[in-house]
């Protein structure tokens, strides 16, 4: 239940990343090939494409709820040191809908008499 889905990295080219490349692509149809220019657009389009690199750590954390969770046995009590190390918060709304939200974003709600549903 704590899984999110979302994946550690995404890489989503933009605009400028195509124009260089397309600039490269000049680059070498011309003779004779100027190296120093089209290292320097080599060098251009590495930092480019790194710009459109993104990182999400949520994945990380994750692993680590999950890792704390293992280490506790199931209870009929709450366990505020899993709760604290856990959860970011807990909240109560006007419907008597009772929302956990763990340190990693995921959101898990109940109302009273009811089973547990993700949200």
């Amino acid at each position: 239940m704590l899984d999110t889905g979302e994946p550690l990295t995404e890489y989503v080219p933009d605009d400028k990343v195509a124009a260089i490349e397309a600039e490269l692509k000049e680059l070498f149809a011309a003779v004779p090939i100027d190296h120093e220019r089209v290292k320097a657009k080599v060098y251009e389009l590495a930092t480019a494409k790194y710009n459109c690199c993104t990182y999400n750590r949520i994945p990380y954390i994750t692993e680590e709820l999950v890792h704390i969770i293992q280490g506790f046995t199931p209870s009929e009590e709450i366990n505020k040191q899993m709760l604290t190390k856990t959860v970011e918060k807990i909240t109560f709304d006007k419907n008597k809908v009772i929302t956990v939200t763990f340190k990693n974003g995921r959101k898990i709600a109940a109302k009273e008499g009811e089973i547990c549903q993700d949200r």
